[in-house]
């Protein structure tokens, strides 16, 4: 009866393994975090992370201010507001 009466003495290694535990899920923590804050920088440098941010919603929308407009990305033909080329406008 003596035994039952004695709580089991902790391993010595429970304090350690306790202290692993929390700097694996706060370093998770952190690169889920990052991977949310810097997402356009993510989907940019690597355009196949679009479909997983897509998956959670979080995907830029095509009108979305971090995109930059038809018009202004690099190579696009110059267009105003009517979407015609000046060229073609006769003037």
């Amino acid at each position: 009866m003596e035994r039952l009466s004695v709580p089991p003495a902790t391993p010595r290694g429970a304090l350690g393994l306790r202290l692993a535990w929390l700097v694996t899920v706060l370093m998770l923590m952190g690169l889920v975090g990052g991977l949310y804050v810097e997402r356009i920088a993510v989907m940019t440098a690597w355009p196949p992370s679009q479909r997983l941010y897509a998956v959670f919603g979080l995907a830029p929308s095509p009108e979305s201010p971090h995109r930059p407009p038809e018009s202004k990305r690099e190579g696009a033909e110059h267009v105003d507001e009517t979407r015609q080329h000046p060229a073609d406008r006769g003037h």
